[in-house]
């Protein structure tokens, strides 16, 4: 259940922040949902990939169709990719990459102090 409180935290903390701040402060607000919420590696893996993902690419969308993909088209004409569909996807992608990884480094400092128990054997 932690979890999707944490992905929804997320995208909604990620909106409005970038809605007055650059496009980094993503990675800031991951940091700040794996420091806290997050319990185990994977969940951190996936929840700030997916999240973030999701908010880059409904962005990218959304933008994109306010000014009817003038821009996009105007980038992958730039780009060597030719395609306005694959610029958002591509969007997306180092979105959630930069959204997991800023959750991974939260819940590793949230773990830092924990000891690993020893087995005798």
């Amino acid at each position: 259940m932690k979890v999707l409180f944490a992905f929804i935290l997320i995208i909604i903390l990620g909106f409005v922040t970038q809605l007055f701040l650059p496009w980094w402060v993503v990675a800031i607000v991951c940091f700040l949902i794996g420091l806290t919420f997050v319990e185990k590696t994977k969940y951190a893996l996936f929840t700030g990939f997916f999240a973030v993902f999701t908010l880059w690419g409904i962005t990218a969308l959304l933008t994109s169709y306010q000014n009817d993909f003038v821009l996009i088209n105007r980038m992958s004409e730039l780009l060597p990719v030719h395609n306005a569909w694959l610029i958002m996807l591509l969007t997306a992608v180092m979105g959630g990459l930069i959204g997991m990884l800023s959750t991974l480094s939260g819940y590793y400092l949230q773990t830092i102090n924990n000891k690993p128990k020893r087995k005798f054997k």
